[in-house]
């Protein structure tokens, strides 16, 4: 039995109207389809600016400086036998609350304590484990200073190096003392 040939056109034209329309042609999603809540958008970068050190040695004591223009870190010995770390902030963002360190000698952390116009700091007695942390900074690396209310400030320190070396030379001294 044949079948005619406009019954085969028919089922072939009811065929292609049942196929997806061409994506010029797609109608554009649905108001609820646009009202989904977007993905959270992830934290801001942190800021990877490098810093300077500066050095003095005196007959008593030893203070090394990490100077950068939104923080400034100072890590001072003597005459006790003690090290104190101390960052102020500028005007903008003056409250540090934590120092993270990372570097190719060592990592560590410190919460800073307020201490008024000073700014923030912590003392450590002078011992193997500071003198680590010390050394590990002079050699270089990732210095980040956590702010409230402000994202953190992330410090590119380069190796301090001979005056560096000569520094941490003073705070042996100290601590034989």
């Amino acid at each position: 039995m044949r079948r005619p040939a406009w019954l085969a056109l028919a089922l072939a034209a009811v065929l292609a109207g049942c196929a997806a329309p061409p994506a010029a042609f797609r109608p554009a999603p649905s108001q609820s389809a646009q009202s989904r809540p977007a993905a959270p958008r992830p934290p801001p970068p942190l800021h990877d600016v490098a810093a300077a050190w500066s050095f003095s040695v005196t007959q008593d004591s030893c203070t090394a400086r990490i100077v950068h223009p939104d923080a400034t870190l100072t890590v001072a010995a003597g005459p006790q036998a003690q090290v104190d770390f101390v960052a102020l902030g500028t005007e903008a963002a003056p409250r540090i609350l934590r120092l993270a360190f990372r570097g190719p000698e060592g990592a560590w952390w410190r919460t800073m304590h307020a201490r008024g116009a000073e700014g923030a700091g912590v003392t450590q007695p002078l011992s193997a484990a500071t003198e680590r942390r010390v050394r590990a900074l002079l050699a270089g690396g990732t210095l980040t200073y956590s702010r409230p209310r402000d994202e953190p400030l992330r410090v590119t320190l380069p190796d301090a190096g001979v005056s560096g070396r000569d520094w941490f030379g003073c705070l042996g001294r100290l601590e034989r003392e």
